[in-house]
Order: C-alpha cells, then structure tokens, then sequence
C-alpha cells in the first residue's frame, strides 16, 4: 500500500519531512533524472525505510532512528552527555587521549604504534597495530612497555584491553596480562579475548 501526496519542494532535496495523520515521517526521495520538473509528487511507500535513516519505533514524538553513520552531532551529545555524568558522579575529570607510535626517521611518517586512553585510573588499549616487517625485532614491546609506563606516570593503577584470538593474546600474556573473559564471535573457532594487567 502506499500514500501518494502533491507538495512543493526542492527537487534536490534528500529527505523531506512531512507531518501526516499527526506522526512526524522521514521519506527519502529517490532521483532517476527523468522526472517532470513540474511534477512533485512523492510516493511514501509502507513499512519500508532508507536504509541509512531507519524509524523503529515513534512515542511522544520522540523519533528512535538507526543509521549505519555515526555523525559527528551524535558523537559529541552522546560523549560529552556521558562525561558530563562521570565527572558529577566522580568529581574527576582526567580522561586524556594517549598513542605512542612508531615513525620513519627521515619522514616521519607513521608507521605503526598503539592510541587508547587514560580515565579514572584505568588504561586503556584501544588499536596496537605493526607492519609484518617490523615484527619480531622487539619493538612491538618497545611500544607496549612506554605505553604502558605512561599510564603508570598518569596515575593508572590497571589496565585493560580486549584482543581477536588469532592476533596477539600470547604477546600480552608474556608482558604480564591476563584474560579475564572470552567471547565466541564469527569465524567459528574465533573469539574476543578480554585482557586486564595491574601496573
């Protein structure tokens, strides 16, 4: 079943908001360049949405929209909504961003390294990632020990990071971590491996 409906708009226009029957509805217009430019009529089919914009669920006029794009606006509401919450709850505010990487000396260019976090005495490893031609020389423990010396220096007491089984749970183990949880995921056999170490 669809609703067809006449309104002026913007032919450029990607997403055009209309209020119907008191429900406020997100319809994507789809362009083929052969349309009559004095023909505005737009086809608001049910319950199909865009993929990139998809309504799941309306209350109180309050829309809950899922989209496979994190937009800067959702990041920083979302972030700073969150950190306005620690930091009253806390009283601390002392989260810092922390990379330590791996440069080529005549450019400077990044090569490789490690970036995650520091907040309320936790380190965090997000991303540690070398070129198969720098492996296995001992600069990846290199990195791994000035990372970690720079939480300690922060005031870190622990530190934690979650890893894939078939990366590196055995480097982490030999400088001292341990896995404290692992979850099954895709491919069968595979796992993430949750890992934490007291600096």
């Amino acid at each position: 079943m669809h609703l067809q409906v006449r309104i002026d708009i913007q032919r450029r226009r990607q997403f055009i908001q209309i209020a119907t029957f008191g429900v406020l509805l997100i319809v994507h217009q789809h362009h083929t360049g052969q349309a009559d430019p004095d023909d505005h009529r737009l086809r608001v089919f049910y319950p199909r949405r865009p993929k990139a914009h998809r309504i799941t669920e309306h209350m109180d006029r309050h829309l809950i929209v899922v989209s496979d794009v994190i937009e800067p606006e959702v990041e920083h509401v979302l972030s700073a909504g969150l950190s306005a919450f620690n930091d009253q709850m806390t009283g601390i505010n002392d989260r810092q961003s922390l990379a330590v990487t791996v440069r080529n000396p005549d450019t400077h260019q990044v090569l490789g390294g490690i970036t995650g976090r520091t907040s309320l005495g936790l380190l965090f490893l997000d991303l540690f990632y070398l070129p198969e031609s720098l492996r296995g020389s001992g600069l990846g423990s290199r990195l791994l020990n000035a990372y970690e010396e720079e939480g300690r220096r922060r005031g870190c007491r622990s530190a934690v990071l979650y890893t894939l089984s078939f990366q590196a749970p055995q480097f982490y183990e030999k400088h001292g971590w341990q896995r404290f949880g692992e979850v099954p995921c895709d491919p069968p056999g595979t796992s993430r491996v949750f890992m934490s170490k007291a600096l």
